[in-house]
């Protein structure tokens, strides 16, 4: 379990945005072997994490826009 707290001494009313993550790490037993893997579904893993990587981001930086140009009308 995870806790997050949060303090804000203004009086203005503050946004706070953050992305998390959950996943685990497989024990080693669990883990495949190099000879075990078929390179397509290597990549298709390596894609997957790239375009996982890249919605992260896109949904930040219109979060971001969002908060700058609400604050530019306040």
């Amino acid at each position: 379990m995870f806790k997050f707290c949060f303090h804000n001494p203004y009086s203005a009313p503050e946004t706070v945005s953050f992305y998390i993550h959950v996943g685990h790490i497989p024990s080693e037993h669990n883990l495949a072997k190099d000879e075990h893997l078929d390179p397509v579904n290597v990549k298709i893993a390596e894609l997957r994490e790239a375009l996982e990587s890249v919605t992260a981001e896109q949904k930040y930086l219109k979060a971001r826009d969002a908060r700058h140009r609400h604050s530019k009308f306040m």
